[in-house]
């Protein structure tokens, strides 16, 4: 059969050669080359925000709950504090990871630090910690309030 784009009268197979299909392979390849690095810095600001979003609510409930009790609770162990459910969403209290990876913390009275919200284990980047701390601090993990103290991600509430 003989395509419409074709001589006629031939029998000749219209295409494209191997070379037209390789320079289409070429391009593609540098357009998702150049698109990578927005996709992984527009994810890296998502896990970010959630997390920043997730961490606020956790300090707005410990001090709701410092207010109506007085003090903090007390250190928590491998997780948030138990007194802390019912002032902090659900979602975020059980949730089995946090957006940086590990799991959650509540220290009190821990590392000099009156209250502080800790992540241990985390897997995240220091490039998406430092994202983080830009949000929340002045972004360097060394000082300010959003801090990396040993193996944990901290947030200091109170200090």
């Amino acid at each position: 059969m003989i395509s419409p784009g074709c001589r006629s009268g031939r029998r000749t197979w219209c295409g494209f050669t191997l070379v037209e299909i390789m320079v289409v392979v070429v391009i593609i390849g540098l357009l998702a080359t150049l698109a990578l690095p927005a996709f992984q810095r527009v994810r890296r600001r998502a896990i970010a925000a959630r997390f920043v979003n997730d961490v606020r609510q956790i300090r707005d409930g410990a001090e709701r709950y410092a207010v109506e009790h007085g003090a903090f609770p007390p250190n928590g162990v491998a997780g948030l504090h138990a007194n802390l459910r019912g002032y902090i969403p659900d979602s975020v209290f059980t949730a089995t990871t946090t957006p940086l990876g590990g799991v959650w913390d509540w220290d009190y009275q821990q590392n000099g630090i009156t209250a502080a919200i800790s992540v241990y284990q985390y897997t995240a980047t220091d490039d998406l910690l430092r994202e983080v701390d830009r949000t929340l601090d002045d972004g360097d993990l060394s000082t300010g309030l959003f801090r990396r103290i040993g193996s944990k991600a901290v947030l200091i509430i109170e200090p």
